[in-house]
């Protein structure tokens, strides 16, 4: 165990010597500062002190759910997902190269401890110092919005290990190519580039994804149409039916069936495109299945922190009468989906995959990767 430890000290004495471990940490300690300079208003939202009109302000949204979405969205989302990521994968991707190469393993080597142990203690640290950026971004946020709005929210402290988790997948694959290729360099540009080609992956499965909801929405709408196109159809019969044929009736019931049949036609080829689209996505959820998921792992803390979303403000009568609301002269109209309805169905179907396919598979690819690690270092001559 002294051992161990003694690992773990080293591994922390070597990050405290590099001037971007301290940069990164201030960094994050001093971003959440700006949330003071944020405020909301009966208007819109006031940087530092301009004012901006905007959608959301204090008389749709209460001042707490607006800075929680605030610390998800920009400082989860963009801080902590991004920005301080790259910062902690700069300043740990040295470890695994800096343990292989000549010299330092054979000290470290020379000490009553397993192979694997070494290995998964210069890990460890890696995930350490994650730990403590995430850890203080998250404190000085709580404290700043508990002293802005006077109200404390202890769930933000989720985004530590949720975080942290997902910094672990891009980790674990750092390790792995620094302790293949024993450059830190080669090992960081290579980890960022799997990272830009999961996120590619997961762009496409959300951009398919938001395809085929807006064309499931647009399949519903056609299907409407239909029962509504058959109902004036059986009105039609029974008014020839009750005062006989004549040129007027005839023609307006043949018009009706062949535009019945028209929208018939482009339904089912609807529905064939929701079908193909359906198949794409579920070879796209085969192909992640195996690998790290990054962008639903923070989706699962967006979804857990954020117990009320933006709601647009109620609508007046001449919003509601460009809104796009079949007309009830012509059955045949669709009212297709606007982009706040796509992306609600977009959220609801991301949302109905489960925490334990997310995170789970993806703690598998880790643990894989770190066991395929163990296996290279334990019997790799140094």
């Amino acid at each position: 165990m002294t051992a161990i430890v003694a690992i773990l000290v080293d591994g922390y004495r070597e990050l405290n010597s590099r001037k971007l471990f301290w940069i990164t940490l201030v960094l994050s300690a001093v971003i959440p500062l700006l949330f003071f300079a944020i405020d909301l208003t009966e208007t819109g939202v006031r940087l530092f002190h301009w004012e901006i009109d905007a959608p959301v302000n204090a008389t749709i949204i209460a001042r707490e759910d607006f800075f929680k979405n605030l610390f998800v969205d920009w400082g989860v989302g963009i801080w902590l997902t991004w920005i301080a990521t790259i910062l902690a994968l700069v300043t740990t991707a040295g470890i695994i190269p800096d343990l292989v190469t000549g010299g330092a393993v054979d000290m470290v080597l020379s000490k009553p401890v397993r192979r694997s142990t070494v290995f998964l203690a210069k890990y460890a640290s890696g995930l350490v110092f994650a730990t403590m950026q995430v850890a203080a971004f998250t404190a000085v946020a709580f404290v700043v919005l508990g002293i802005k709005i006077g109200a404390w929210m202890p769930g933000l402290f989720l985004a530590v290990p949720i975080v942290v988790l997902f910094f672990s997948y891009l980790y674990a694959i750092c390790a792995f190519l620094g302790l293949i290729t024993r450059s830190t360099i080669a090992a960081l540009m290579l980890t960022i580039l799997c990272w830009v080609g999961l996120w590619i992956m997961n762009t496409t499965d959300s951009i398919l994804l938001m395809v085929k909801e807006q064309q499931v929405a647009e399949l519903d709408s056609f299907e409407r149409s239909l029962d509504r196109a058959r109902e004036l159809e059986v009105r039609i019969r029974e008014e020839i039916d009750e005062r006989g044929e004549n040129e007027s009736r005839t023609a307006r019931l043949d018009a009706l069936l062949g535009r019945i049949a028209e929208r018939e036609a482009d339904t089912e080829r609807k529905r064939g495109s929701v079908e193909r689209l359906e198949s794409f996505n579920s070879l796209m959820v085969t192909a992640k299945t195996p690998l790290p998921k990054t962008a639903e792992t923070i989706l699962v803390l967006k979804r857990t922190l954020t117990d009320a979303t933006l709601t647009p403000p109620p609508a007046t009568e001449d919003a509601a009468d460009e809104s796009g609301a079949p007309d009830a002269s012509d059955p045949f109209a669709v009212n297709g989906p606007g982009s706040e309805e796509t992306g609600a169905r977009l959220e609801d179907a991301l949302g109905e995959r489960s925490v334990a396919w997310v995170i789970g598979t993806s703690l598998l690819f880790e643990a894989f990767l770190l066991g395929l690690c163990l296996w290279v270092f334990g019997r790799r001559d140094f």
